[in-house]
C-alpha cells in the first residue's frame, strides 16, 4: 500500500522564523512556512556579479581557463609573458610564458593548463603546457597559426581551437588536440575572429565575433562538425564565454556601432539565449572561465579612452548572495599618530604609543564602534611591537631612541615586564601575552636585525634567527606558527615562517613592502599598506604558501598599526598619509561572506 509521503509528498516545515541561511537546507527550492509573517517561503536562485581580487597586471586579450576558485589568466595584449593564478579571492603570480604572446587561447585547469595560438607578433603556432608552476613547449604545433580564436577543453591533453584571424584575415578552421598532436576537423560555418568559446572537445560552443562586422552567430560542435545555434540577442565581438554547451554565460564585449563596450550578459540553455543580470562595469576582451553557477571574467579593456582593466567579476547562479571582501572605515582614534602598537581586533582592539610631535604613551581601547582613552604606557615610544588582546596586551621594544622595554596590559593598566635581550624597534610582532614573538627590526636605523625573541609571560629568550635581516617588517600568527613579512630600505617582499625554533623562507609578497601592517595566522594572513617606494594602499592575502591580491585599503598609509587574530577582523590603526601627516583613520577588513536569499511564494 502507498505511504502518505508517496501520495502527498514531503511535509513543509512550519517555523516561527526563516530557515538559517547557513543550514543544510540552504539550497534552491527549500520551502517552509513562516508563521510569524504568514508566508510560504523558499530559497530562490539569482544571477549575481561580485567583485573579486584585482589582477597584478591590467591587460586585454588574455586567455583564461580553469574554475572560479582555481583559474589561470595567461599572456595578454600588449603582449606579456605573465601568468596569474586565482584562488577565488585574489591573483598570485604564476610561472612566466617562454615568450610574450597576446590574443591567444587556453584550455585545461590551473595545474594542467594548455596555451596556444595568439601573436608574438607573428601568428603563433606553438602550444605550451602548464604544470601548476611552469610552462613547457609541448613540441606539438597547431596546424594554422592564428590569434583571437575560440577554445574549449577540460585538460592539457584535450583541447579545441576554432576560428580566428590568419592571413588572409578570417578562418573557421577547427583543430582538436589529444596530447600528442593537433588534428584538423570540421570548420565553423561562419569564419571569424574575436569570438569566445567554452565546453569540451566533443560538446563545444562558439559565439559572437567579427566576420567582418560584429556577428550574433553562435554554433555548436559535436566532436566532428559545427551546426548553427540560435543567435545572441546582439551582434557582439570581444565577448567572454564560460560554461558548457547547454549551460553557458556570455558577457561584455562590443555590440553597438560605433563600438563601445557593453555590460550586458546572457545565459544559453542549449537552445536559446536569455538576458540576465548585467555586469557592474562595461568591459571587453576579458579572460574568462568557470561554469554557469560559478564563473568569472578578469582584466580586459574599458570604453575608450579608458585604460586596461585589472578588475575581476565573479558570476554566480545560486540561492546564495556573495558579499565580496572589502575595507570599511572604522571610528577614528582620539589622537592622530603613527608608529603605534596594536593588539586585539576590529571588535575589541587596543592601540598604544606612537608618534605625534614626539613619542606618545597614550593607549586607547576600541569596542567596534568608538575609541576610549585608557591608562598610559609607562614609557612613551613609537614603532612598537604590539602583541595579544585588549585585555592581555604586550608592548615590545620601540624607538626614538630604541628601547628593550616591554610592558603588559591587563585591560586597565600597563605594568613593566622584563626587558628584551636587545633594544630595537620596527620589529614584526605576533602571538599572545604569555607566548609572544618578535623578529627583525632595527637596533639603530638603518641597522637591520635578524634576531627573534620569544616571551613566556615572564621573560624573553633568544629564538631562531631570520634568514634575511630586516626592519619595518610585519608579523602575524603565533609564537610556534608565526610570520615575518616584508621589510624596508630597500623594500622587500621576503616572507618567513617560524615553527617555534627556526625560520623558513616562503612565498614573497607580490610587491616589496615595508612599514606595513599584518593580521591573521600562518596559513591565512593579510598584509596591508606600508611603502613600496611610495605610500601604498595595496593589500595581499596569504594562504600558507603564496600571496594573492585582494581589495586595496581606502587610502594609502604607512607606519600604522596592524592587528587582528584572523583575516576577517583585521584592523589598520592611524599611520602616515602620502604627505607624511599623522592620521587618526582606522580601516577594518571583512572577508567574503555568503547569505542565502529567501523569497515569498506567490500563488497569484
Amino acid at each position: 500500500m502507498a505511504t502518505y509521503r508517496e501520495i502527498k509528498g514531503l511535509k513543509v516545515p512550519y517555523l516561527d522564523a526563516d530557515l538559517p541561511s547557513a543550514s543544510a537546507s540552504t539550497e534552491e527550492g527549500s520551502v517552509w512556512y513562516n508563521s510569524a509573517t504568514g508566508k510560504l517561503r523558499a530559497f530562490v536562485s539569482f544571477d549575481t556579479w561580485a567583485t573579486g581580487g584585482t589582477t597584478n597586471v591590467a591587460k586585454a586579450g588574455r586567455a583564461g581557463t580553469g574554475t572560479q576558485t582555481a583559474a589561470l589568466l595567461i599572456g595578454g595584449s600588449p603582449r606579456v609573458v605573465s601568468t596569474e593564478e586565482y584562488n577565488g579571492s585574489g591573483w598570485a603570480v604564476g610561472g612566466d610564458l617562454p615568450v610574450a604572446i597576446g590574443s591567444a587561447s587556453a584550455a585545461g585547469s590551473q595545474t594542467a593548463g594548455l596555451f596556444f595560438g595568439g601573436d608574438k607578433p607573428a601568428k603563433n603556432e606553438e602550444s605550451f603546457s602548464y604544470d601548476g608552476s611552469s610552462w613547457t613547449d609541448t613540441g606539438h604545433d597547431i596546424n594554422t597559426g592564428r590569434r583571437a580564436s575560440g577554445s574549449a577543453g577540460a585538460s592539457n591533453t584535450s583541447a579545441l581551437l576554432f576560428a580566428g584571424a590568419v592571413d588572409p584575415p578570417f578562418t573557421g578552421a577547427t583543430e582538436s588536440y589529444d596530447g600528442s598532436s593537433w588534428t584538423e576537423t570540421g570548420d565553423m560555418q561562419d569564419p571569424r575572429r574575436s569570438l569566445s568559446g567554452c565546453g569540451t572537445t566533443t560538446a563545444a560552443l562558439g559565439a559572437g565575433g567579427y566576420s567582418p562586422g560584429n556577428t550574433a552567430n553562435s554554433e555548436e560542435f559535436n566532436g566532428t562538425s559545427w551546426v548553427e545555434g540560435n543567435d545572441l540577442p546582439a551582434a557582439t565581438t570581444g565577448l567572454s564565454l564560460f560554461g558548457t554547451q547547454t549551460a553557458a554565460v556570455a558577457a561584455g564585449g562590443q555590440n553597438p556601432a560605433p563600438p563601445v563596450y557593453s555590460e550586458e550578459a546572457y545565459i544559453y540553455d542549449g537552445t536559446s539565449w536569455t538576458a540576465t543580470t548585467d555586469m557592474p562595469t562595461a568591459t571587453g576582451a576579458c579572460g574568462s572561465a568557470g561554469t554557469l553557477t560559478a564563473g568569472f571574467l578578469a582584466s580586459g579593456i574599458y570604453n575608450p579612452p579608458s585604460p586596461y582593466s585589472d578588475e575581476t567579476w565573479e558570476f554566480n547562479h545560486t540561492s546564495v548572495t556573495f558579499t565580496p571582501a572589502s575595507w570599511a572605515s572604522g571610528a577614528n582614534i582620539n589622537l592622530a599618530r603613527s608608529g603605534m602598537g596594536g593588539a586585539g581586533d576590529a571588535a575589541s582592539g587596543l592601540g598604544f604609543g606612537g608618534y605625534a610631535s614626539g613619542n606618545k604613551n597614550e593607549s586607547e581601547e576600541y569596542d567596534g564602534t568608538s575609541w576610549t582613552e585608557g591608562n598610559n604606557l609607562n614609557t612613551a615610544r613609537q614603532r612598537i611591537g604590539g602583541i595579544g588582546t585588549q585585555t592581555a596586551g604586550l608592548a615590545a621594544g620601540g624607538g626614538n631612541p630604541e628601547t628593550d622595554s616591554s610592558e603588559e596590559y591587563n585591560g586597565t593598566s600597563w605594568t613593566e615586564g622584563n626587558a628584551l635581550p636587545v633594544a630595537k624597534a620596527n620589529s614584526a610582532a605576533s602571538g599572545t601575552q604569555t607566548a609572544g614573538l618578535t623578529a627583525g627590526g632595527g637596533t639603530s636605523a638603518p641597522t637591520k636585525d635578524d634576531t627573534s625573541e620569544e616571551y613566556d609571560g615572564t621573560s624573553w629568550t633568544a629564538g631562531g634567527d631570520l634568514n634575511t635581516a630586516r626592519y619595518g617588517c610585519a608579523g602575524a600568527g603565533l609564537q610556534t606558527a608565526g610570520l615575518c613579512i616584508g621589510g624596508a630600505s630597500p623594500y622587500i617582499g621576503n616572507t618567513e615562517e617560524y615553527n617555534g625554533s627556526s625560520w623558513t623562507e616562503s612565498g614573497d609578497l607580490l610587491t616589496g613592502h615595508g612599514l606595513g601592517g599584518a593580521a591573521g595566522t600562518q596559513t591565512s594572513a593579510i598584509h596591508f599598506g606600508g611603502a613600496d617606494n611610495g605610500i601604498s594602499d595595496e593589500a595581499f592575502l596569504y594562504d600558507g604558501t603564496s600571496w594573492s591580491t585582494c581589495p586595496s585599503m581606502p587610502a594609502a598609509k604607512r607606519a600604522r598599526s596592524g592587528t587582528g587574530a584572523t583575516v576577517n577582523n583585521a584592523m589598520a590603526i592611524g599611520g602616515l598619509d602620502g604627505s607624511s601627516n599623522n592620521v587618526a583613520t582606522v580601516e577594518e577588513f571583512s572577508d567574503v561572506t555568503t547569505t542565502a536569499e529567501a523569497a515569498d511564494i506567490a500563488f497569484d
